[in-house]
């Protein structure tokens, strides 16, 4: 009478994976010649519903999915101020997608998000700056970023580009900042480097 077995005593969410689990079969494991035919696989269901996708083409909405967590939804919602912040669709947000609102959870859900909206002039300010910022990385590298870098760093200087002002062969070209003052060596380290002789 030593192993006398306690009743176990499932959680809501356990015993709702235990009806699963016992209603499981493998009735699903054949597929009939008419559902070869199914394309349904080839949709992407993240694709956006046809009411937002006229709507932000008509530059009104600008949409995008998101997480279904509530702190990656507070990331995108809360935590940041217009142009940046997104809102949820819901019934009230954008009416025109109201019929589409799961009444359960008050939003537009799909596979694992949510469905967030912005208004498209908030989405065009900020499209510009990913603009700029991304021209400016590019330009970086250019003659003509660096022409700029030095014109908004140095007040007094003129910077010229251009094939009137390149570099010929009679032209003198003198580097002070790579050409090093002194030639002597003064280091503390310099008696450790050993020279063969």
């Amino acid at each position: 009478m030593a192993n006398k077995k306690q009743p176990t005593i499932l959680t809501p969410e356990e015993q709702a994976i235990k009806i699963r689990s016992d209603a499981e079969d493998k009735s699903w494991h054949t597929i009939r010649e008419d559902e070869l035919n199914d394309f349904s696989l080839m949709e992407n269901p993240l694709d956006l519903p046809e009411e937002a996708a006229r709507l932000q083409k008509n530059e009104i909405y600008a949409f995008r999915w998101c997480e279904r967590k509530p702190a990656r939804i507070d990331q995108l919602t809360r935590s940041v101020n217009p142009p940046l912040k997104w809102g949820i669709v819901n019934k009230t947000t954008v009416s025109d997608l109201a019929h589409l609102v799961d009444p359960l959870l008050g939003c537009i859900p799909c596979v694992d998000q949510i469905l967030l909206y912005k208004p498209w002039t908030h989405h065009r300010i900020v499209q510009e700056a990913k603009m700029k910022r991304a021209e400016a990385g590019l330009n970086a590298g250019s003659l003509e970023g660096k022409k700029r870098q030095i014109e908004s760093r140095d007040t007094d200087v003129e910077v010229f580009t251009g094939a009137d002002y390149k570099i010929g062969s009679g032209d003198e070209v003198l580097m002070p900042d790579l050409v090093p003052d002194d030639t002597t060596d003064n280091s503390p380290l310099g008696d450790l480097v050993v020279g063969e002789e």
